[in-house]
């Protein structure tokens, strides 16, 4: 199944590993407990540099729509790599 656009951006809004499951489930995205554990790991490990706090403050995209949608192709195939959020997929 491809994962949309639409569906990254609500992946990105969920805080907890039950909240994104819960989410798969209700889009019909098959996803393990470990998948969606080491999303939210990923997620939430990413600091910004003052560079790129400078850069999202003006407006500028640190991300483009391809490289999102990757990502989360790359963690719903079960990628376990970490390298990272804004790393292009594995």
């Amino acid at each position: 199944m491809k994962i949309t656009e639409a569906q990254i951006r609500k992946a990105m809004e969920c805080k907890t590993a039950d909240e994104l499951l819960a989410l798969a489930k209700a889009e019909g995205v098959d996803l393990t407990r470990e998948q969606a554990e080491e999303y939210i790991r990923l997620m939430g490990a990413r600091t910004l540099t003052d560079e790129e706090l400078v850069n999202v403050a003006g407006g500028k995209q640190l991300i483009d729509k391809d490289q999102l949608r990757d990502i989360g192709e790359m963690v719903a195939n079960g990628c376990s790599m970490n390298c990272g959020p804004f790393m292009p997929a594995c």
